[in-house]
């Protein structure tokens, strides 16, 4: 049987598609150009029939668009990947995130860092140090010794609810310093432990020494203990407020003191609160304490543990856990002359670190660039690809 060549175009249309037995008498109307079926093109091709079989046309162009329309996806997928694998297998594999952080410090210049704290030890949440300066020698910490007091009251798991009642017996006579609790006044071991590692209250860091099981001797033994589980060889302590110049520690001891600290979430919670309203006596009005680290005023700090601590053996003295350069950082400052200097000495630091991480990188790029390229890097050449097709 013979079908006309309009019969055919005609059963096609109709049906809204050609059947099995239609393709072959289609193609035998159809004379390839120079280049073949396999080169057409629906927006230049000209086709080699007639005017009146226009249809035909119309019939493979649409065919060969919807072709186009799945292809297109595949090869820009494809086309991703190829520009995207190399860097992300570059990215997966690089070294650990502590060598990677160790590489970065090593680009900056310690003779551009001047610090006026006799003693200085900056080290990040990997064990890299960034700075030390007589790191490993002894000193007096002065009420840096109430992060350990704080350790030592929560390890041994006393109700935080309990009240307290301040006593003669938590008076300093060595220093005669004085303090806004008066004899009497009665707050919970929480409360105090807040007073002692916020404002360095030192009548609440004896009450809490005092009441410690056994009494004030105990609580020293204990916090000495507590020490050499943590492996801080060269440090002693000798009350709980740090009033007593044989409280010791080299910067390094102090770096593990804070690490330790991290641990426990009231200490990081009451050793970074800006102030603290309390009420010791009944028919008195509250008092209102804030925080010794002026640092935590400053938005451009992110502090998660601080202390800060002075007797005149001492000198000022600052110990933080910080953001630097977005890597959790130990930084130790001791024996600093002036009441602002630790302050001082610890924005250099950050400057220090800000300013030669972000002068090195900038450096890299300009030396190198688009060695690693980014997201919108990749998605702008996969569309210029795209638009080439």
């Amino acid at each position: 049987m013979s079908y006309s060549l309009e019969t055919v175009v005609a059963r096609s249309v109709n049906s809204g598609r050609d059947s099995a037995a239609d393709r072959p008498l289609i193609g035998a109307y159809l004379r390839p150009g120079p280049t073949g079926l396999s080169s057409f093109n629906a927006g230049n091709y000209n086709p080699p029939w007639s005017c009146k079989d226009v249809r035909i046309c119309d019939r493979l162009k649409a065919e060969r668009s919807f072709t186009a329309m799945q292809i297109r996806p595949i090869v820009l997928v494809t086309l991703f990947f190829t520009l995207l694998l190399p860097a992300t297998g570059k990215v997966m594999a690089e070294s650990p995130p502590g060598d990677r952080a160790l590489r970065l410090w090593e680009q900056l210049d310690t003779r551009k860092l001047k610090l006026r704290s006799k003693a200085a030890l900056v080290v990040d949440h990997f064990g890299n140090t960034l700075y030390e300066r007589k790191a490993d020698q002894p000193m007096s910490i002065a009420s840096v010794t109430k992060l350990m007091t704080a350790m030592v009251i929560l390890d041994a798991g006393l109700p935080t609810d309990e009240k307290i009642e301040i006593t003669k017996a938590d008076r300093d006579m060595r220093r005669l310093t004085g303090s806004r609790l008066r004899i009497g006044s009665s707050l919970t071991r929480g409360e105090l432990l807040t007073l002692a590692l916020m404002a360095s209250e030192n009548r609440a860091a004896a009450a809490l020494g005092r009441s410690y099981p056994g009494g004030t001797n105990a609580f020293v033994d204990a916090m000495n203990r507590k020490a050499d589980e943590l492996g801080m060889r060269q440090s002693r302590f000798a009350d709980a407020a740090g009033l007593d110049a044989d409280n010791v520690a080299t910067a390094q001891d102090l770096a593990r003191m804070v690490l330790a600290a991290m641990q426990y979430p009231a200490i990081r919670n009451a050793t970074t609160r800006s102030r603290f309203n309390v009420r010791p006596l009944k028919k008195r009005g509250p008092l209102r304490y804030v925080n010794t680290n002026r640092l935590l005023r400053n938005g451009k700090w992110d502090i998660q543990v601080s202390k800060t601590g002075y007797i005149n053996e001492s000198g000022r003295c600052l110990v933080m856990h910080a953001q630097l350069n977005g890597t959790p950082t130990v930084m130790v400052l001791l024996n600093s002359f002036g009441k602002l200097t630790p302050f001082g000495d610890a924005n250099r630091v950050r400057k220090w670190v800000e300013n030669g991480v972000e002068s090195k990188v900038h450096q890299s790029a300009q030396a190198k660039p688009g060695r690693n390229p980014s997201t919108r890097q990749l998605t702008r050449a996969v569309r210029g690809r795209i638009a080439m097709m």
